[in-house]
């Protein structure tokens, strides 16, 4: 399932598929029979944007302890399930009520945000897991290395340490004075890290990545360009 990020309110583009408001406040003016008709939103699920009182914590961040405290918060929010629900319901309905990976995928996610740890909603991961169960399809499963490897992801603790790990290298690189090429890999390993949690990518192409040829630069947006005949 292919995820694009776009302006609400912008003409869809062909076969884009179910488009999802993640602001706060819904466009004002606009009566909620015509978000969708109007290109605004689908579904509107703003679990995925922080509130105004989250936004202030994360501006006022200033040490990687506040950066995870902030995501600690801002993972809490995500956790309601009632959005959830819906955007589960919108997709099945736009997949002939048919159960796949994918939307059980997505709901595997959403449970694991509101996972015991984040402190998210009373009884939020109950009902997300609820979800998650009556989504799962049948499948053969993984093979027992892979699936030993990934055992790990189910202590909520291990999760938020790799989600805050890129941050806490970076902050250490900050507080040196000198810094040596054994910095230099670890600053480079941060990075991987946070390319992978924000955009998951072939490992070859991760680490075939060039500044010069790769790397676009756009006012204070960073995009990362591959060539359609180095993907599958």
């Amino acid at each position: 399932m292919a995820v694009r990020v776009v302006r609400l309110g912008t003409p869809r583009a062909k076969n884009e598929g179910l488009r999802i408001g993640t602001v706060r406040r819904p466009p004002r003016g606009v009566p909620k029979s015509e978000f969708a008709a109007q290109d605004w939103y689908d579904v509107w699920f703003p679990n995925l944007s922080p509130s105004a009182e989250t936004v202030k914590f994360a501006l006022a961040a200033k040490t990687p302890a506040q950066w995870a405290a902030f995501a600690k918060k801002f993972r809490a929010e995500m956790a309601t399930p009632d959005n959830a629900r819906t955007l589960l319901k919108n997709l099945l309905e736009r997949n002939d009520s048919r159960k796949s990976s994918a939307i059980h995928g997505i709901a595997h996610v959403l449970y694991l945000i509101a996972g015991p740890g984040n402190r998210g909603p009373a009884g939020a991961a109950d009902a997300l897991n609820t979800m998650r169960g009556r989504l799962a399809t049948k499948h053969s499963g993984m093979r027992d290395k892979p699936r030993e490897a990934l055992r790990q992801f189910t202590d909520a603790r291990n999760i938020e340490t790799i989600l805050v790990l890129p941050l806490h290298i970076y902050g250490r690189m900050q507080r040196k004075s000198a810094l040596t090429i054994a910095d230099a890999l670890r600053m480079q390993v941060g990075v991987a890290l946070e390319i992978l949690l924000m955009r998951p990518i072939r490992r070859k192409n991760l680490t075939e990545l060039r500044l010069d040829e790769n790397v676009i630069r756009r006012d204070k947006d960073i995009f990362i360009r591959l060539p359609s005949n180095v993907v599958k």
